[in-house]
């Protein structure tokens, strides 16, 4: 799988040697540069190939800044896979992808509807053949099957990956080679719960959640390779999502969403907010009429509230939304940034609470 970025690299290179004509860089498609809005989202477009008929070039990007890609060689039965994080680069709409890849993937932002692939210096591709990929109507859900690297914590009958390169937390389902997956982490864990580096061939595929009817990305165990006690994510790669992190802390987030549904509250001056303060890890805020204070874990994009302890008013209309938001922070394992709100996400990765900024 780590041939991905020189195969890539071979398919430009031989496919501008292939065409008929040259043309200039084309800049005049500069309006609309800059970070992408409108997330999740999938790109996708037929790119050359030297000795098939094309690529289909699949790209979804995540609000959390990772990505999955596909590239699927037609007529060869042939697809390669990626995932990792994408970031923005300089004032010129260069978008950067770092995955599993030999080196990094770029691309230029034309518009927020098009992104266009170019060469592995990040220059553009002087060719008539076609580079660009445009966006969906809806996210195309990309199942990337590859060889994954990252900390494995079993628990209570569950247990999370987080994967190195995209940074990105998925429960495991309990299926293909999981046994053996299991059993490779309670052979060297120090104690129940450690977080283990672990390297598997695995699938990530929506799966049904532990709890209700929603489908959530999971990872698919299909061969266990190794387990590494004492060892964590490259620092290349664990660096860039312990640095989000400062994205939450600082500053208050105020409820808007609970549960999927839109809050009410009857005391203005008591409405549901969060505030992390990052130097003495204390949570804090109000719950609808009590105000309540606690402690919080965060760890990339973990996140665990607890014990919080409030006062003990009764307001009248206010108690329920209280005892749902208290339960929510309680529920709270996760979390990430989505068009300016912070989403609250439980064990199975779904999102029970909805904040923002005041």
């Amino acid at each position: 799988m780590r041939m991905i970025r020189t195969l890539f690299a071979m398919t430009l290179t031989l496919g501008m040697s292939a065409c008929a004509a040259s043309l200039p860089a084309d800049r005049s498609e500069g309006g609309g540069r800059g970070a992408i809005s409108q997330l999740p989202a999938t790109f996708a477009g037929q790119i050359p190939c030297a000795d098939c008929p094309g690529i289909d070039y699949t790209l979804n990007l995540f609000p959390d800044q990772s990505y999955f890609l596909s590239m699927e060689y037609l007529e060869r039965d042939q697809t390669y896979y990626d995932l990792g994080r994408w970031t923005m680069r300089g004032e010129g709409g260069l978008l950067v992808l770092e995955g599993y890849g030999e080196g990094p993937t770029f691309l230029r932002v034309v518009d927020q509807d098009r992104l266009r692939l170019l060469d592995a210096d990040g220059e553009e591709i002087r060719s008539e053949l076609n580079y660009t990929l445009t966006r969906a109507p809806r996210l195309v859900q990309i199942e990337p099957r590859l060889t994954l690297e990252g900390m494995y914590q079993y628990m209570a009958d569950a247990a999370l990956f987080t994967e190195c390169r995209s940074g990105r937390r998925f429960p495991v389902s309990m299926e293909a080679d999981n046994v053996a997956l299991e059993r490779g982490y309670l052979e060297v864990t120090p104690e129940p719960g450690a977080k283990v580096l672990v390297r598997l061939e695995a699938r990530i595929a929506e799966r049904p959640a532990m709890e209700g009817d929603a489908m959530t990305l999971s990872v698919v165990p299909e061969r266990f390779i190794s387990a590494t006690p004492g060892e964590e994510c490259p620092e290349t790669t664990r660096g860039e999502s312990q640095g989000m992190e400062s994205e939450i802390e600082g500053g208050e987030w105020q409820l808007a969403r609970l549960n999927g549904k839109e809050i009410t509250t009857p005391i203005p001056e008591r409405r549901p907010s969060l505030r992390l303060d990052r130097g003495e890890g204390n949570a804090s805020g109000a719950a609808g009429c009590n105000l309540f204070s606690g402690n919080y874990q965060l760890e990339g994009q973990s996140l665990r509230f607890g014990p919080l302890a409030s006062t003990k008013m009764y307001c009248e209309g206010a108690m329920e939304i209280e005892r749902e938001y208290l339960d929510a922070l309680e529920k709270t394992r996760g979390w990430r940034v989505e068009a300016g709100q912070l989403l609250l996400l439980d064990r199975n990765q779904r999102t029970i609470a909805w904040l923002r900024r005041p």
